[in-house]
């Protein structure tokens, strides 16, 4: 009975972050929204909603802190080939809303055999997360295609987490499932009328506790993308 209404506190509570992301993200379009008519040179609000696609895995990183590595000693590790898929509405030329879905694999080798789960060392280490964010991103300028721009923003969602140590999952439960996720970006793109390319760095943490125990997760990342633009 204690280990059921355990997971059911913790269920009810990941519900309410996530609504509670949920509302911020709502009340920032709102606000954006509100402020956009307000810009020299912003479009009106009748332009068109841009819509566009985007796919990576050409990236660069590093993990600082994972449930796996929670000092970040084995920081040190580059991730690559981490693909990112998203898809984009850009409203009155300046304001977008996405939604991004982005996995996280790292191998690494841990020769003391220091990681929770390693029977012996040297120990392999394969994590492998998925991170789901809605985000909100602000154009430096009226979006348009045939042109350069900046853009930077910011967003929030849950990563679900695990990992293995030589071959057998580690059993994090309920711990690394559903953190709450937040996340900030900025970078250059420029966009032809079919197809486009931008660079974008971005940073990601992501935490939960459930009955006094943590997990927490922080990762930078550096893209390459392909834009392609629907309309």
């Amino acid at each position: 009975m204690t280990i059921a209404m355990g997971t059911g506190i913790a269920s009810t509570a990941r519900r309410r972050a996530a609504v509670g992301w949920a509302g911020r993200l709502v009340l920032l379009a709102v606000l954006a929204l509100g402020t956009l008519p307000a810009w020299p040179g912003t479009a009106h609000a009748d332009d068109p909603v841009f819509v566009r696609l985007y796919y990576s895995s050409w990236m660069t990183g590093r993990v600082d802190r994972s449930p796996a590595d929670p000092t970040g000693a084995f920081s040190n590790e580059m991730l690559t080939q981490n693909p990112d898929v998203g898809v984009e509405a850009i409203f009155m030329r300046r304001l977008g809303l996405s939604f991004t879905r982005q996995k996280l694999l790292r191998d690494f080798s841990d020769p003391a055999g220091s990681v929770a789960g390693c029977a012996a060392a040297p120990c392999q280490v394969s994590e492998n997360g998925v991170q789901q964010a809605v985000n909100l991103t602000l154009y430096g300028r009226p979006v348009q295609h045939d042109q350069f721009n900046l853009f930077a923003g910011g967003g929030a969602g849950s990563l679900d987490y695990g990992y293995r140590t030589d071959g057998t999952a580690y059993p994090g439960g309920d711990l690394f499932k559903s953190l709450s996720l937040s996340r900030w970006f900025f970078g250059l793109e420029y966009t032809y009328d079919r197809i486009g390319f931008r660079i974008e760095i971005s940073h990601a943490s992501a935490s939960q506790t459930i009955a006094g125990q943590k997990a927490e997760l922080g990762a930078a990342y550096r893209y390459l993308t392909l834009v392609i633009p629907l309309n």
